[in-house]
């Protein structure tokens, strides 16, 4: 069976001035009840008194009292700012009062307060598997509005619940479907792209909380890191990547810095050197600028 989906509408307040105007007749029977008590009570004065019309004048005053007071408290509901009212009756939805302050309402229908301030909440850190299958603990921080009371309070059984399971499983298909990180420039990864995915995940939701009147404002991952039982590894991938890059900057520069010295003492000495001093003053050239220690020289005596 087709679950049927609940849109807001305008209550229809036609029927709203019932309470009044069963406040009015009670208040009418109150009158009447009391008069005819203040009756009563100066008849006992003049010796004749009638206790059957007596108790029925008591129970009926009283009894319109009541039901005055009744109408009179669930003629009127108050709408706060950032709140909205669902209104039904006999299990039927009515509609939705969105304007804020007193509004006469029928005393007979069935209100829900629903709040429309922005919410927050962190979904739990997850273990999720990236592209390349490493391990990843991961959270992020969403931050949603309801805009349409009536199919956030009939459409889903715990939407808080609905909002975070949709939150979560999003997250996961985004961890899932790229790396963390790349060696190539030009890839996505979680790590370099989160303020693309940010977006996406924003995107995804909403497009599944439509029928529960529900809007995404931000959904930012705030937690993403190696898993516990890889992180030492991985960490000490970065840190050898991190210097075969920086050795290579360093080969790079020495041989700019040792091609500009040759050409330099040729040109300015008008020394000329062959192949074979080239190829040794390269070497020694290169072995002091590239060394991580200090080096010593040592002097021919030949």
């Amino acid at each position: 069976m087709e679950m049927k989906i609940v849109r807001d509408e305008n209550v229809n307040l036609k029927a709203s001035y019932l309470g009044l105007i069963l406040t009015l007749v009670f208040g009418i029977g109150l009158v009447y009840f009391s008069c005819n008590m203040y009756t009563v009570t100066e008849n006992t004065y003049r010796g004749g008194m009638d206790y059957n019309l007596s108790f029925l004048n008591i129970a009926g005053a009283v009894t319109s009292f009541i039901f005055m007071l009744i109408f009179i408290f669930n003629s009127f509901i108050i709408v706060s700012p950032n709140e909205k009212v669902v209104v039904s009756f006999l299990g039927k939805y009515r509609g939705t009062i969105s304007n804020e302050g007193i509004t006469i309402v029928n005393p007979f229908f069935s209100f829900d307060h629903i709040v429309t301030k922005i919410k927050t909440f962190e979904t739990k850190e997850a273990k999720i598997n990236d592209k390349e299958g490493i391990p990843l603990n991961v959270s992020m921080v969403v931050n949603y509005q309801v805009e349409m009371a009536a199919p956030y309070h009939y459409n889903v059984e715990n939407p808080k619940d609905f909002i975070i399971n949709v939150s979560e499983t999003e997250l996961r298909k985004i961890v899932t479907h790229h790396a963390y990180d790349s060696d190539e420039e030009d890839n996505e990864t979680l790590i370099k792209n989160l303020d693309t995915f940010s977006e996406k995940l924003v995107e995804n939701i909403n497009k599944q909380m439509s029928n529960i009147g529900v809007r995404i404002i931000s959904a930012n991952i705030s937690e993403m890191s190696y898993a516990k039982e890889i992180s030492g590894d991985m960490l000490q991938k970065q840190k050898a990547k991190k210097i075969g890059e920086s050795r290579k900057e360093i080969v790079k520069a020495a041989v700019s810095t040792v091609r500009d010295a040759i050409v330099d003492l040729e040109t300015e000495t008008k020394v000329k050197f062959n192949e074979e001093e080239k190829k040794q003053m390269l070497t020694k050239l290169m072995l002091v600028i590239v060394s991580d220690k200090s080096t010593t020289p040592v002097i021919s005596l030949d």
